[in-house]
């Protein structure tokens, strides 16, 4: 695609397949792959969603059930999604004003994302990038602006016979305007999430949870590691809300909140028909949380939480360590609390 608009709906591609967009360029569009291999997506123009229409609510998954996929019942697809493919390198490119995810992939092994900005996202549920049930993943130098989750390590029960394993993200700056900035689950229908690593990063902006770990179906969550993560805190960050329908305003009402700054937790995931009960299968371990850089203002009136919630019978939690954690430069005990809870974590048990 060369400078100037191009209006090309949904593009499929195909094994092989290579799309440039050159630096003038804005493609209204969204680019699906699906069972292909080997391809290239890369220039320094812009991939616009705008095309797009939401067609259920949430529109994240891009097909109906999500027990079972089937690609021909595809009907949401955002700016770039995969399923089911193999080796796919996106490259320089901004992806822009999505009807769901900016970048996805579902079951897909060996993806390189690099140079590339996902922003503009404006729409409930438009999580940055996402990845279902998928492997051998390198993210650097992105910028990522997202109304929902930034970036996510997820499991799908239509894809569930695969692990998401062997991710490294780094050098990566996130602003979150919706939701948690860096995040595995809520939905981990899968054996493993393993081997994630998010190092040399920034988070700019944050709405609701910086870093998260929700283990809320089966996976055994184990091996992820959160190293030298900057995260900045303003002080009139405002309480969220769901837009309903299309009437709905934001109405600022001056109260403000603080996001949680780490919260680790097995809680259930319980909707769109999919219920979540107890299993052993639960685990969640060998988790690293070390050098966090908060910078925060002085006006805040709490400071950002830590949080490890264990909540179900059958779960298990084992070798959580949270360690240097400064806020302001300052060696941090979790704000107001008393003790340090980086050196002795405190479960809460809840009822369901």
């Amino acid at each position: 695609f060369e400078d100037g608009h191009h209006n090309v709906g949904l593009l499929r591609l195909q094994s092989g397949d290579s799309v440039y967009i050159s630096k003038n360029a804005v493609v209204h569009g969204s680019l699906l792959a699906v069972d292909a291999r080997d391809v290239r997506i890369y220039g320094d123009g812009i991939l616009c969603g705008d095309w797009e229409t939401r067609t259920e609510r949430h529109g994240d998954l891009g097909f109906d059930n999500e027990n079972a996929f089937d690609a021909a019942g595809i009907h949401t697809v955002g700016g770039i999604r995969a399923y089911r493919c193999k080796n796919i390198s996106i490259r320089g490119i901004t992806v822009t004003d999505t009807a769901s995810y900016g970048i996805s992939f579902f079951a897909t092994e060996g993806i390189t994302v690099d140079d590339v900005n996902v922003l503009g996202l404006w729409k409930y549920n438009c999580d940055g990038i996402d990845f279902f049930n998928s492997a051998n993943i390198t993210v650097k130098n992105c910028f990522i602006r997202s109304f929902d989750d930034s970036m996510c390590m997820k499991g799908l029960t239509a894809f569930s016979y695969m692990s998401t394993q062997n991710a490294h993200i780094s050098n990566c700056v996130f602003w979150c305007d919706w939701g948690k900035n860096l995040d595995i689950g809520l939905a981990t229908a899968c054996p493993e999430i393993k081997n994630v690593v998010w190092e040399d990063c920034d988070i700019i902006h944050n709405s609701g949870i910086c870093i998260s770990i929700a283990n809320g179906q089966w996976a055994d969550v184990h091996d992820v590691t959160y190293r030298n993560i900057n995260i900045e805190y303003a002080c009139d960050t405002e309480r969220p809300m769901i837009q309903e329908n299309d009437n709905d305003v934001y109405l600022p009402n001056g109260k403000t909140h603080v996001p949680v700054l780490v919260r680790i937790s097995d809680e259930r995931r319980n909707w769109q028909g999919n219920i979540a009960g107890e299993d052993d299968r639960t685990k969640i371990r060998n988790i690293c949380i070390d050098r966090i850089n908060v910078i925060s203002d002085h006006a805040m009136e709490e400071l950002p939480d830590v949080q490890i919630r264990k909540t179900t019978r059958g779960s298990s939690f084992e070798n959580i360590q949270i360690q240097n954690v400064f806020l302001n430069g300052v060696p941090y005990d979790n704000g107001h609390r008393s003790g340090n809870i980086f050196e002795n974590p405190i479960y809460k048990t809840e009822k369901k």
